[in-house]
């Protein structure tokens, strides 16, 4: 079992501080859409974020399991809210990773990671809206070398 902590404390208006147990620290505030500030950390988009690195984290690891030759990687998430009778609440998130490999062969294997790390993702999965996974694949036309090395 592992648990993970967060501490909260209201600093002014609809501001505080976050202190998380891995030692990560950060200001946030109410999302403008709830009369709080702009440029600054929301519940909203750490909930929607969260899941994206949850999806991210599990492909990158998929991905260096099944020794695939990843050129790029990158994922954007979008959480719609709306409101659901009485209250608002997230209805959907969608997840648009995009993923450049070197060869066609890595192709079938992005595939099975990009549906593993759906299926496995610990967020994702501890989530109650729908999850959808809209990705896409390319092929890196310029065979060049990788842009980092990758660590083991």
């Amino acid at each position: 079992m592992y648990v993970f902590s967060s501490n909260v404390t209201w600093t002014e208006a609809r501001r505080g501080k976050l202190a998380c147990g891995n030692g990560f620290k950060a200001t946030f505030s109410a999302s403008p859409e709830f009369q709080g500030e702009t440029g600054t950390l929301t519940a909203e988009d750490a909930f929607v974020a969260s899941i994206n690195m949850s999806f991210t984290l599990a492909f990158l690891k998929l991905a260096e399991t099944e020794k695939v030759e990843l050129r790029e990687f990158d994922c954007s998430c979008n959480g719609i809210m709306d409101r659901v009778m009485p209250r608002m609440a997230f209805k959907r998130i969608v997840l648009h990773p995009r993923a450049v490999v070197a060869s066609d062969e890595d192709v079938p294997k992005v595939e099975r990671c990009m549906d593993l790390a759906d299926k496995y993702a610990v967020v994702r999965n501890s989530v109650k809206p729908k999850v959808v996974l809209e990705y896409k694949i390319e092929l890196d036309k310029r065979k060049a070398p990788l842009k980092a090395e990758q660590s083991g």
